[in-house]
């Protein structure tokens, strides 16, 4: 049976979420140490205090509607200058489908191919040359049970078993180094950074489908993690840091200038135990946790308390899980602000129960896609031209 994860999708399904939580409502109702923790380690409950409001999971994310409505080059092709312009042959061509076969073949065969270095991303994403071969193991010898009379030495008779005087182990039993954690590890997922590899790849292989104005600055893949503090109810430097991005950069006489770190930023993670089945199309996907839904809140809401001046009503976010791409966009309400800068546990409650003011973050996503090219295309243009 698949685990409850956090659902709420109304003020009334957050209140009673809260109820279940001793009525925990606002953020300085945590403790310190969960108040001043870091966005890898926000749970269920900084859900609840930050306010969450989640969306259903669908094909394209809706706050870009309007935007997608009025400058998709591809859709308004009646418009004789849209503000998007993309290469159409270049889309054709990157969203022509790539086999899992293709995949199997020599990596210099597949950097020759079009878009190759996005096949070899994905050859890496899709453990073609992870096979482990087991390791040889020497058949255990039963040694002579030493007996002394009718009596037996327990330290000897159980095989494998250490003397309470001191530590010792059986030639036999298991030692750390028999088994690497990391690699055991590997063979269910593939590493963080491959994902983050695989992400940078999709938006470069996008951005070039898109015609970008001009020489002197560039929307282009930021390989950089960036590392953020924020302020929270009077706390400092609650941090985060992202594992990269998309960025906007400006040509300067030195070389080239990020200025706009944040247009999407990426998050990658490892496969979660537990999978969802679509019974209608049958195609599966990860299930995103609370502890993982919470991180990814943690990150919108800092870097959007720390650059006001670049993210105004919300928070894009790529979700990379080994090969299924997740975009996810957090809109802040008009008084979330407001709320997150009060001080004390009294002014937060009085800003969220004046039923006037807007607190919450509002979560639309699209559904886990394993052919993450397509979606970004649709959306990355219209946060090109924002």
């Amino acid at each position: 049976m698949s685990p409850k994860t956090y659902s709420a999708q109304t003020p009334a399904d957050l209140k009673e979420l809260s109820s279940r939580h001793n009525d925990l409502t606002v953020i300085l109702q945590l403790t310190s140490k969960q108040l001043m923790s870091s966005a890898s380690n926000w749970t269920r409950l900084h859900l609840l205090v930050y306010r969450l409001i989640t969306g259903s999971e669908t094909s394209f994310l809706e706050p870009f509607e309007e935007d997608h409505n009025d400058a998709c080059p591809i859709c308004q092709l009646s418009k004789e200058s849209p503000t998007q312009q993309i290469d159409l042959l270049m889309l054709r061509s990157l969203l022509e489908d790539i086999t899992p076969s293709e995949l199997l073949q020599p990596e210099s065969k597949l950097l020759q191919s079009p878009w190759g270095y996005l096949k070899v991303a994905l050859a890496q994403a899709s453990h073609t040359s992870m096979i482990d071969t087991p390791k040889p193991r020497e058949e255990r010898k039963k040694p002579p049970v030493e007996k002394y009379g009718s009596y037996t030495n327990s330290w000897t008779a159980i095989l494998g078993s250490s003397s309470p005087l001191g530590p010792s182990s059986s030639e036999y039993e298991m030692e750390f180094e028999d088994v690497d954690e990391d690699e055991n590890e590997a063979r269910q997922s593939i590493p963080e950074n491959i994902s983050v590899h695989l992400a940078i790849a999709i938006i470069r292989c996008v951005l070039l489908c898109l015609k970008q104005p001009g020489q002197q600055e560039e929307v282009r893949a930021r390989v950089e993690r960036i590392k953020v503090q924020a302020t929270i109810a009077g706390f400092d430097g609650i941090t985060f840091e992202d594992d990269a991005g998309m960025s906007f950069y400006c040509r300067q006489n030195y070389g080239w200038k990020l200025v706009h770190p944040f247009i999407t930023m990426v998050e990658a993670k490892r496969a979660f135990k537990c999978i969802r089945k679509d019974t209608h199309s049958g195609s599966s996907s990860p299930m995103v946790s609370d502890n993982v839904l919470a991180q990814y809140l943690a990150q919108a809401v800092l870097a959007w308390q720390a650059n006001p001046s670049l993210l105004h009503e919300g928070v894009f976010l790529t979700a990379v899980v080994n090969t299924f791409v997740q975009f996810i966009y957090f809109n802040f309400g008009s008084d979330y602000r407001e709320y997150i800068e009060a001080t004390t546990a009294e002014e937060q409650l009085r800003v969220v129960n004046d039923p006037e003011k807007d607190t919450f973050v509002y979560m639309a996503r699209t559904k886990c896609n394993s052919r993450g090219c397509y979606p970004v295309t649709k959306d990355t243009h219209s946060r090109i031209g924002q």
